[in-house]
């Protein structure tokens, strides 16, 4: 009996050291953080040698910066898609530094910006807070938007004052929608899309969900959302997925898929890249659901932003998938200004940026 517990051990052994040499660089489960991995993906070799320069800082690409509320030394982050219409770029941004003045005049801490030339951008407005009592009636938090159909969509999740109506101040997932990206923007009509596991104190997503990212696998409709089991739980990442963009979705029996603090996802050759900011780490997957670590590399993978894809129908593009070559984009910086008063202070600031892919 001992010789053969033994020889079991020594084979899981084996085994073990076997799955974690072909997996990817020789990445473990718990150094990527994929719940789910599959080391038999085939990763596009030049997704390991991907390159960053930034291209313009402290927001000398925003022609107006001096003419909007927004405290420079504050916290701007959390970058949406890039969409081209009708001649110009869109985005839209979280300016965090300045949410309680923005508040008080009935406005959201999400900027909306537009550009003729993607390199010169202007300040257009703050989206408006929701009528009393909507599930964004104090404020939106990241949102990410897209174009399909000719009609623009906005994903976030928001605070409300309706405590009875959605379970407290931080409502689940829901969706706006407007004719054109400077709005209006109306309720969709659809209610919650996803909501927080209320009942369920020990799910990863029980205090609060977040951060959506739509996009399409395989004819069907994802969101990728951020979930907290607790108020200061570290955050994983989930999937809820339908087969209509305004849902029903149903959460993945598989979740949480990913370590992180939400994601930036798109279309490459025959697979989906999935940044999911944690730590500096960017991963491959075919289906949207398993994934395996292609590269974790703090100089060169970016957080908290986005790089404009021209192709990608949910920006405007033709519906082909991502190809080597240099894309351009904003992603959020950590910087240390060191004020008198407290010589360790950061502000995080959104900067240009271009990303080649050789």
């Amino acid at each position: 009996m001992r010789t053969s517990s033994i020889r079991k051990s020594f084979t899981c052994l084996v085994i073990a050291k076997i799955y974690l040499a072909c997996s990817p660089a020789g990445f473990s489960q718990d150094e990527s953080g994929i719940f789910h991995p599959d080391y038999s993906l085939k990763i596009p070799k030049e997704l390991k040698r991907v390159r960053k320069r930034t291209t313009s800082e402290n927001y000398h690409w925003l022609t107006n910066v001096k003419d909007i509320p927004m405290n420079q030394q504050g916290h701007q982050s959390d970058i949406t898609r890039i969409i081209f219409h009708d001649g110009k770029y869109h985005m839209w941004w979280l300016n965090l530094g300045d949410a309680e003045e923005l508040q008080a005049e009935g406005l959201s801490r999400v900027l909306y910006c537009q550009s003729v030339d993607a390199k010169s951008w202007t300040a257009v407005n703050y989206l408006p807070l929701g009528e009393k009592g909507s599930a964004y009636d104090l404020n939106i938090e990241q949102a990410n938007v897209i174009l399909h159909e000719d009609r623009f969509y906005l994903f976030s999740s928001g605070y409300t004052t309706n405590r009875k109506k959605y379970g407290g101040e931080r409502t689940g997932v829901f969706c706006l929608t407007a004719e054109r990206p400077e709005g209006p923007w109306v309720p969709s009509g659809a209610g919650i899309l996803i909501d927080r596991e209320f009942g369920d104190p020990e799910a990863w997503d029980h205090y609060w969900v977040l951060n959506p990212l739509p996009i399409q696998v395989d004819g069907k409709w994802h969101i990728y959302y951020k979930g907290y089991k607790e108020r200061k739980s570290p955050t994983n990442n989930g999937v809820a997925i339908s087969d209509n963009l305004l849902g029903p979705y149903e959460k993945h029996d598989k979740n949480p898929l990913l370590k992180g603090h939400g994601h930036f996802a798109f279309h490459y050759k025959n697979g989906i890249v999935m940044i999911p900011h944690y730590q500096w780490w960017m991963h491959w997957s075919r289906d949207g659901i398993h994934f395996a670590p292609i590269v974790n590399d703090k100089a060169h993978v970016f957080r908290f932003g986005a790089i404009f894809l021209e192709n990608d129908p949910l920006v405007g593009g033709t519906g082909e998938s991502a190809q080597p070559g240099t894309y351009w984009g904003f992603e959020t910086v950590r910087k240390l200004i060191g004020v008198p008063e407290n010589p360790r202070s950061v502000e995080y600031d959104v900067d240009r940026f271009e990303w080649l892919i050789p």
